[in-house]
């Protein structure tokens, strides 16, 4: 079982274990695009950017917790557009804690997020070749369209799927 956890209610440990997870999963930076010569973030930096970032994207973000209360990785609405009734959604999950389903679940958290407020279309960006993630939108069946090196999928929240 996995809560999400509004980031302005993170605890000092849980912020403390995203940027380690950061800082220090190789394979997690590797899929985030960090460059080795990058230096470490400190939780100022951390505070810092996503901050400026739920402000730039006019988001809601949240820390994917498990039951012993550690941060996971991270989960968000962004670009939320009440007039056009859509949101991405973008999520991350350090290499220990994959393939145990706890980004489903809180996929499944945040598509229910979204209808509550309202969202007709959830949209992400995902690489070809992140299966995991493509399986977890599969169950939504999404509209999907080819772009650059990507795939961008579109889930009706309303349509067809209890």
């Amino acid at each position: 079982m996995v809560r999400l956890v509004p980031y302005k209610k993170l605890l000092p440990s849980q912020l403390m274990d995203l940027v380690n997870l950061l800082n220090f999963d190789d394979r997690l930076r590797d899929d985030l695009g960090f460059k080795g010569g990058d230096s470490p973030m400190t939780v100022f930096d951390y505070q810092a950017f996503t901050e400026a970032w739920i402000e730039r994207t006019n988001s809601q973000h949240f820390a994917i917790v498990n039951e012993g209360d550690i941060a996971m990785g991270q989960i968000s609405l962004s670009h939320i557009d009440k007039d056009k009734g859509e949101a991405r959604c973008g999520y991350w999950l350090g290499t220990k804690y994959r393939d145990r389903g706890y980004t489903k679940e809180a996929f499944e958290q945040i598509v229910g997020l979204a209808r509550q407020m309202e969202l007709k279309y959830l949209v992400a960006t995902i690489s070809p070749r992140n299966d995991a993630s493509l399986a977890i939108w599969a169950k939504y069946r999404p509209m999907v369209e080819k772009t650059e090196g990507s795939l961008k999928v579109t889930v009706d929240l309303w349509k067809g799927f209890v």
